[in-house]
């Protein structure tokens, strides 16, 4: 859309002209996000992957700053993130600001303790999110969690679902055509899965 809702606990729906978008890449995003108006700030040449700790500190370090420039400059009043990493970025990046923006988070999933890149950063994690303004889940299931495990009080944490577009699903589509397509047979069974090929995923279950 050319424009982001964000809904405050009133239940009053306050509609933002302008958005601004920060990713760690540059690439097909960009005339995407551009097309509908929005600004476009790639982090490129901060998120290279190194095993150096004095490497992959510097590169945070350079993040928050970019990040705390660009809030500071737009005078952003609201800042979503997503995924651990890009939170404890941007709250850094907020932290002592003169006009500080409300801080909202989303998570898709919970969060896999066992993972390497998470272990340190789930020990300070609680502690930043007990402090936004508003977290959202992607399920009352993820809501929960963040409420039950991470400490979150219950009035700031909203259930938001997934967007799916239903009518794209109930389109006619001829299945023996895109069996051929497929080199499938007709008794063969078919399971389709779209997604990041990541752990808390369980594809080998799958």
């Amino acid at each position: 859309s050319s424009a982001a809702c964000f809904f405050s606990p009133s239940g009053r729906t306050l509609r933002l002209e302008r958005t601004d978008v920060c990713a760690f890449q540059d690439g097909g995003l960009r005339p995407r996000f551009s097309s509908h108006g929005k600004r476009f700030y790639p982090l490129f040449g901060m998120n290279k992957p190194t095993t150096r700790l004095r490497d992959r500190i510097r590169n945070n370090i350079l993040r928050v700053r970019v990040l705390r420039k660009i809030i500071s400059e737009d005078r952003a009043q609201i800042v979503h993130s997503h995924h651990f990493g890009t939170l404890v970025n941007v709250y850094l990046a907020t932290r002592w600001l003169r006009c500080p923006p409300m801080l909202v988070h989303t998570e898709h999933s919970q969060p896999d303790a066992e993972a390497d890149n998470l272990r340190r950063i789930l020990r300070i994690v609680p502690y930043m999110l007990k402090r936004l303004d508003a977290v959202t889940g992607v399920s009352p299931r993820i809501s929960q969690h963040y409420v039950e495990h991470m400490g979150v009080p219950a009035r700031r944490v909203w259930t938001i679902h997934n967007g799916i577009d239903l009518e794209r699903l109930g389109r006619p589509y001829d299945r023996e055509a895109c069996r051929r397509k497929l080199c499938l047979r007709e008794e063969e069974v078919v399971l389709c899965v779209i997604g990041n090929l990541r752990k808390e995923k369980n594809h080998v279950l799958l």
